[in-house]
């Protein structure tokens, strides 16, 4: 009987354990309040490995990022308000090739191009800029919550996640 027990216990985790991608909805209970972020795991294509706080696009050049089972596939850009914003790195890192959260929607401390893109001020929409893996003033990620008020790249500064993939 106890064994029937375990293996049921252990057939009930295995959906937990597995490596298929989903979205899910955590509470962070961080210094930001009960702060509810969406995160999901993605597959890191970008040629490199992926920081903390790194904005990132949806890799439609994957080779076949459907049937891989890796989540979706995302990478780094130099284009400006790209309509492929995905979201933000969440986790301290995701390797090359590896599989890792970002968050797709609540605040996130974002790297902010702010020299290179202009100084973004609190209230303004951001979106994808020149300078891969950073946001600026733009659109199609979301919108600037705080500002340090410093004007130097790779600034984090509290972005509201919410892309918009409009063209």
């Amino acid at each position: 009987m106890r064994a029937n027990k375990c293996v049921a216990l252990a057939l009930g985790l295995l959906p937990l354990a597995s490596a298929s991608a989903s979205a899910v909805t955590i509470n962070t209970g961080s210094d930001r309040g009960d702060a509810n972020l969406i995160l999901t795991a993605v597959f890191n294509d970008a040629g490199s490995e992926l920081t903390s706080g790194s904005v990132v696009i949806w890799d439609t050049q994957a080779a076949d990022p459907t049937d891989a089972g890796l989540g979706s596939y995302v990478t780094t850009t130099t284009t400006a308000d790209s309509n492929l914003a995905a979201g933000v790195v969440h986790q301290s890192s995701i390797l090359n090739q590896g599989i890792g959260m970002i968050c797709v929607y609540g605040p996130h401390q974002v790297l902010t191009a702010d020299s290179t893109d202009r100084p973004v001020t609190s209230g303004d929409a951001v979106g994808t800029t020149t300078v891969a893996g950073q946001v600026g003033t733009g659109t199609g990620l979301g919108v600037l919550l705080r500002t340090s008020g410093s004007s130097v790249d790779r600034e984090n500064e509290w972005i509201f996640i919410n892309p918009s993939n409009a063209e």
